[in-house]
């Protein structure tokens, strides 16, 4: 490879799965508007959109390296949940999932020189019924900052977790089988990259 893989996102869980292989890559922040894109699509349209639209905004500046952008939303009751916007609405999200299903979905888009793949992957999560002590408790520990939900399954959210149908990685951000497929598109092998 004469260019690292450009990874479009700041998110340190992308990174963390990133690193699990020994693949070259850049972790670069993309500048698209999330709130410009049209949310009267179905989420798997939605979440494959927006991945689409970073991974279009970060190739303008690295022609010539393989994109690899990723957007994940979490969907209940057929209402799309992304990032709190404060504490508030966090209480407001863990409330509502509070022992139900949801769907977790990461769009994907991989793309160089023009060309771009972009698919979807989605995970059922069950969480348990929690309190409103339990909900204040993992608020308190500030781990609902930048958490499409307002919880993550690694950690202390993983308190939250009942029961997972589908990749966990995928309720990480990044699902990792649906990218090494992809990838391969791009003559790009993960099982090269173990290290």
């Amino acid at each position: 490879m004469t260019h690292p893989v450009i990874l479009a996102s700041q998110s340190p869980r992308r990174r963390e799965i990133f690193r699990y292989f020994s693949l070259p890559f850049e972790q670069v922040s993309h500048s698209f508007d999330e709130s410009s894109f049209p949310t009267n699509v179905s989420p798997e349209e939605y979440a494959k959109g927006l991945s689409l639209e970073k991974a279009k905004d970060v190739a303008a500046r690295y022609k010539e390296s393989v994109i690899v952008a990723a957007d994940t939303i979490v969907v209940i009751d057929g209402v799309i949940l992304s990032k709190p916007k404060d504490r508030a609405d966090a209480s407001r999200m863990l409330h509502s999932l509070s022992g139900k299903w949801h769907r977790v979905i990461t769009g994907v888009t991989v793309g160089s020189n023009g060309t771009f793949k972009t698919d979807s992957a989605e995970t059922r999560v069950l969480l348990n019924s929690v309190t409103e002590e339990e909900i204040q408790s993992l608020l308190d520990r500030g781990e609902w900052h930048d958490k499409v939900g307002g919880y993550a399954i690694q950690g202390v959210g993983s308190l939250l977790v009942r029961r997972i149908d589908g990749d966990y990685y995928n309720v990480m951000g990044l699902p990792v089988g649906l990218l090494a497929s992809m990838l391969n598109q791009f003559r790009i092998n993960l099982w090269e990259f173990i290290s």
